[in-house]
């Protein structure tokens, strides 16, 4: 009696542990997706920090979440798992 009530037991821990590999592959791919587009998306806003033209504040925000690749990679992290995407992005729209 034993013998099958464990057996379903190891089955589902073998099964979990076997998911985790998946789980973790996914994160990398999730990972090379925001630091890619991060560096990307600080590349093409640093000529608009340094652009004297624009309105202090404006170029303060860009630098504030873009400005460097780490700030870039953490706004995009933000962007994709938190639920308040716009407040990162609607000013780059404007």
């Amino acid at each position: 009696i034993y013998g099958t009530a464990f057996s379903k037991l190891r089955i589902l821990l073998v099964t979990t542990a076997s998911s985790f590999l998946s789980l973790f592959w996914a994160m990398v791919l999730v990972f090379l997706f925001i630091y890619g587009t991060a560096l990307s998306l600080c590349q093409m806003l640093q000529p608009s920090v340094l652009d004297a033209d624009l309105p202090l504040d404006l170029r303060e925000w860009l630098f504030q979440w873009y400005g460097s690749g780490t700030r870039s990679i953490w706004t995009l992290f933000l962007v994709t798992f938190s639920g308040g995407w716009p407040n990162y992005v609607q000013r780059l729209i404007d």
